[in-house]
């Protein structure tokens, strides 16, 4: 069964990984799975900062990656810039 994404949920998610990264900032895996909300509410450009935090922590994850390519595209950014914040 697939998880209902209501917002209350989805606001209820992103507060908890803000939380779990305060407590842990090179916890990789909650940088991801905050991306992956923020994907999820069309927050393209957090979303990329949190693929870019995960990579830089975690080394090349191929999913991340992916994931990192598609929200630049969705933006309609070039992958190879580096500094996205600069557009």
């Amino acid at each position: 069964m697939r998880a209902r994404r209501t917002p209350v949920l989805t606001r209820q998610a992103i507060q908890k990984l803000q939380a779990t990264i305060e407590m842990d900032p090179n916890f990789a895996n909650a940088h991801f799975k905050l991306a992956l909300v923020y994907e999820i509410k069309g927050m393209y450009r957090e979303a990329v900062e949190e693929y870019v935090k995960n990579e830089t922590i975690s080394g090349t994850n191929t999913e991340a990656v992916e994931r990192l390519r598609e929200a630049y595209a969705t933006l309609g950014w070039d992958y190879a810039a580096p500094d996205p914040a600069s557009r």
